[in-house]
C-alpha cells in the first residue's frame, strides 16, 4: 500500500474484514487483541485525561499497553559481528579481523542491562498498533535517544525510528513510524495462509511483536506463544 493510499484510508474507519484485506484493526479488534497479551505479561493503562483519551477506544481502562523488559546487549556488538564476516569474504587481511574481535570483547565489556518500558497504543490514522518505549541504565539513569539507538538495527535508526511525544503520557519517547505497518501485519497474514495456517485479528499483537523483535532484537519483549505462521 502506497503513501496515497494510507492517505485515503485514514479518513474512513476500518471495517472487520479490513484486517485480512489491508492488514487494519478495528479498534475493538485493537481491544480484544490486547486482552491476548495481557494473558503474557502486558498490562491495560487508563487515561483520566479527557484530552489525552483516544475516543476510538470505548473503555477509558484499556487506552494502551504496557510491559517492561531488558536488554544485556548492543546492538553494535552485533555489527562488528557482520563487519567481521564481510571482511572474511572479501579477502581483507587477518589483522583487520583480530582488531574487530579485540574491540568487540572491550564492548562487551562495558555493556550494562538495561530496563525498557513499552507501552501499545492504537492509531487512528494508520489503523494499526503503534510501540513506544522508553529505557533506564542499571542506575535507573534516563537513557538517552543516542544510547537507545545502540538498542535499534541501524538500518532504522532516525528513519522507521524516531523519537515523539506519546500521545497519552505527554513525553517524548522512541517510536516505530506505523506508516508500513498494516503492510507488514497484511504480509504475515498472506504468508500464515500460503502455509494453510489462518491468523485472527486476536492474534495481531502477538503478530505485530514479532515484527518489533526484528527492530529492536536485543530487547527482551515478553509474547510467550506456540502462534504459528
Amino acid at each position: 500500500m502506497n503513501a496515497f493510499s494510507n492517505f485515503v484510508s485514514s479518513f474512513k474507519t476500518p471495517s472487520s474484514e479490513d484486517f485480512e484485506k489491508h492488514g487494519f484493526l478495528t479498534p475493538k479488534q485493537f481491544l480484544d487483541s490486547g486482552d491476548q497479551l495481557t494473558l503474557m505479561g502486558w498490562k491495560w493503562e487508563k487515561v483520566d485525561d479527557n484530552k489525552k483519551l483516544n475516543k476510538s477506544l470505548t473503555d477509558p481502562k484499556k487506552q494502551f499497553l504496557t510491559f517492561q523488559g531488558r536488554s544485556l546487549n548492543r546492538i553494535k556488538k552485533n555489527v562488528f559481528d557482520e563487519l567481521e564476516e564481510k571482511v572474511n569474504s572479501e579477502g581483507f587481511v587477518e589483522t583487520s579481523q583480530r582488531q574487530t574481535k579485540a574491540q568487540d570483547n572491550q564492548e562487551e565489556e562495558e555493556e550494562e542491562m538495561r530496563i525498557y518500558n513499552f507501552s501499545i497504543t492504537y492509531d487512528t490514522y494508520y489503523h494499526v498498533p503503534r510501540i513506544w518505549f522508553s529505557g533506564v541504565d542499571e542506575n535507573q539513569k534516563p537513557l538517552k535517544k543516542e544510547q537507545m539507538f545502540e538498542d535499534v538495527m541501524p538500518e532504522y535508526r532516525d528513519e522507521t525510528v524516531t523519537l515523539e511525544k506519546h500521545p497519552h503520557l505527554g513525553y517524548d519517547q522512541m517510536t516505530i513510524h506505523p506508516c508500513k505497518h498494516s503492510q507488514i501485519l497484511k504480509s504475515f497474514i498472506d504468508q500464515a495462509k500460503e502455509n494453510g495456517r489462518i491468523i485472527k485479528p486476536t492474534q495481531a499483537l502477538i503478530i505485530f511483536l514479532k515484527f518489533v523483535g526484528s527492530v529492536l532484537p536485543t530487547l527482551e519483549i515478553e509474547t510467550t506463544t506456540d502462534l504459528e505462521i
